[in-house]
Order: structure tokens, then C-alpha cells, then sequence
């Protein structure tokens, strides 16, 4: 939606209506009184959040692994839809910035889950 406003009015003729103050009929307005937005952020004070926050990356993936599973894709399916090889040539095999990519870690992820859950 867009919406556009100004206050500039040029008349040729006496009998043109000027417009200028009229607004869009379909003018959204916040009905939010409160607009303390910092009210829904929260600090992490406890050890065991911070360990909590750190395989949640991992958590997440799982819902890939349990898919690809169903799916029957091989790591080598997955390896090659993930690009993992132009990643490998990029940065380097065995490179830290490989290992950081989320490409490589689902990749890597996915072949430990196939491990405990092999294929039928």
C-alpha cells in the first residue's frame, strides 16, 4: 500500500476544486497506545539459556533431517542441492568459513542423522 500526501495545488480556472486537503478513505491509523517497543526484548542472565541458545541451531535443522529422511534423500542428494562442492572450492576444504556456512553445517548434520537413521 502506498500512500502519498502533498499540499501543492495549481489551478488553471476559477471553478477547479482544489484537493489538497482531502486524505485517502482508506487512511490506516495505529490504534496502539503503547509504544514502548523495548518491553519485548529480553536479556539472557542464566548459563543454561546460553547453552540452550547454542544448539538451537541444531534443533532446527532436525526438521530438515526428519524430511529429507521421509523424502529417501541421500546425503549425496542433499550435498549436491545444498551446493556443498562450489562451497568447498570457494573457501577451501576443512576452512573455518566453510564450517561456519548453514550450507555445510545441515550438510554435515544431515550425514551424522543418516548414521543413527539409516535409510530402508
Amino acid at each position: 500500500m502506498l500512500f502519498a500526501s502533498s499540499n501543492a495545488v495549481m489551478t488553471s480556472r476559477r471553478d477547479q476544486v482544489k484537493l489538497s486537503g482531502v486524505g485517502s478513505p482508506d487512511h490506516v491509523q495505529s490504534t496502539e497506545t503503547n509504544t514502548d517497543i523495548n518491553r519485548f526484548l529480553r536479556s539472557v542472565d542464566d548459563q543454561e539459556d546460553n547453552e540452550d541458545s547454542e544448539d538451537s541451531e541444531e534443533r532446527g535443522f532436525e526438521h530438515y533431517f526428519k524430511m529429507w529422511h521421509k523424502n529417501g534423500m541421500t546425503s549425496a542428494a542433499i550435498k549436491d542441492d545444498l551446493g556443498i562442492a562450489g562451497l568447498k572450492f570457494r573457501y577451501g576444504k576443512g576452512s573455518a568459513k566453510l564450517k561456519a556456512r548453514e550450507e555445510y553445517q545441515k550438510w554435515k548434520g544431515y550425514k551424522a542423522f543418516l548414521k543413527e537413521n539409516p535409510l530402508a
